[in-house]
């Protein structure tokens, strides 16, 4: 409520959507689960797992602990985008178990920076 900076009271009425049903289900990130899913295996260090863990609570529930101080996130998400970002945020410290399309995506962006064309070369 920091934020808010004016409230002001009109005379429109509040509008309603039957697009939504009561029952909005939520993935672990934070996005509303609709028609497509994915089923997604992420395994990671313990350390990058209390970072995103500060920023997701919802993975808890999700994560089991591995052995050598490592934890397997295994969960439905409703896009890849926050996935593909974590791994993008943490080189070297995610392992992508499952689906490839996490690091196909993550690849596409990197390809984006200006400078990726400088500094590496095409695997084909």
């Amino acid at each position: 409520t920091e934020r808010i900076e004016s409230v002001a009271i009109t005379e429109e009425t509040q509008w309603f959507s039957d697009k939504y049903t009561d029952d909005i289900k939520m993935d672990c990130f934070g996005w509303m689960i609709e028609d497509t899913t994915w089923d997604i295996e992420l395994e990671m260090s313990r350390g990058v797992f209390h970072m995103i863990k500060e920023e997701n609570p919802g993975i808890t529930k999700n994560t089991t602990e591995l052995e050598g101080n490592r934890f397997l996130l295994t969960t439905t998400v409703a896009d890849l985008r926050p996935e593909t970002s974590l791994v993008l945020r943490f080189p070297g410290e995610i392992k992508i178990i499952k689906p490839r399309e996490i690091e196909e995506e993550a690849a596409r962006r990197l390809q984006k920076l200006d400078f990726f064309g400088k500094y590496f070369k095409a695997l084909s």
